[in-house]
This record gives structure tokens, sequence and C-alpha cells, in this order.
């Protein structure tokens, strides 16, 4: 697929693109080729009244901190924003977004999460969430499969 830089994270995950577009300056067009996507289903949530749910879709994106959905979507599940953080764009650009807190589900694990107050057409399952959820991405497979958790003790003779 070829692809214009200014639209770039329409076809590549955050961590893809970074990596892309480093060092290509004067570059008109970028040609991908065999980068696969992880795609799953998810249940999310309000944590204060888990009756309003809602079933999505998300790209999952390694690259990127938080998980996104339009802000539309979260309004509609009364999803209040709860603060505000600053995040930087593929395109070295800084944005501010608010950000709240949702319940989420995706192969069975559940856990509350953050989550950011996106763009329409943005739906992204980020780093933290997939480490709430004690998953992680299988390469091989282009799946999402349980993680090995680790847990340390201090003091312990």
């Amino acid at each position: 697929m070829t692809n214009y830089l200014g639209n770039i994270t329409a076809y590549v995950t955050t961590a893809q693109a970074m990596i892309i577009t480093q060092g290509l300056k004067g570059v008109d067009t970028v040609l991908i080729l065999g980068m696969g996507f992880v795609k799953v289903k998810a249940t999310v949530w309000n944590i204060d009244e888990p009756g309003r749910t809602r079933e999505v879709e998300l790209l999952v994106d390694t690259g990127s901190t938080y998980t996104v959905l339009p802000a539309r979507i979260l309004n509609e599940l009364g999803i209040k924003p709860m603060g505000i953080r600053r995040f930087r764009l593929t395109d070295g650009r800084v944005v501010e977004r608010n950000i709240g807190v949702m319940g989420i589900e995706v192969q069975g694990f559940r856990a509350y999460t953050i989550v950011v107050f996106g763009d329409e057409g943005t739906y992204l399952l980020g780093s933290i969430t997939l480490e709430e959820l004690g998953l992680e991405v299988d390469p091989v497979r282009g799946t999402l499969r349980p993680t090995e958790l680790f847990l340390m003790l201090i003091g312990r003779a």
C-alpha cells in the first residue's frame, strides 16, 4: 500500500509510524509491506453505571500508552473526564486530551483502565490496558494471548 506521510497513522500503528517517519525528510510517499494488524472485539462500560456498555472493535497499538475511543462514545456511556494529559503524536505535534476511567473486557479478561477521549474514528487498545488485562501480542499468530505476570516480594528470607 502506498501512503502519504500526512495520513500515515491511518494505516500503521503508532510505533510503526514513528520508525517509518524518522529520517524521511523530503520523502513524499512510503511503501508499507508486510505489517500486520491485530484487532480485537471488546466490551467497554461506565464503572459507575455498569449497565451502560458498548461493543467496540479496537486496533491493538503497543506504541500507544492508553486506550483511545471517540469522545462521542465515552460521553454516550456517561464516562466523565477526570483530567487532561499531553500526548505526542507521530508527526511530532503535542496535543492535550481529556482522560477518564472505564471498564473493559477482552477475551474474557476484565479491568478498569484509563481511556483517552479521542477523535471520531479512533479505536485503539493501548499498552497500559494490555498490561492491566494481562495480555500481550502474539506476533506469529497476530492475536492476543495471556502473558506471564510477575510479582516481586521484598524482605522475605
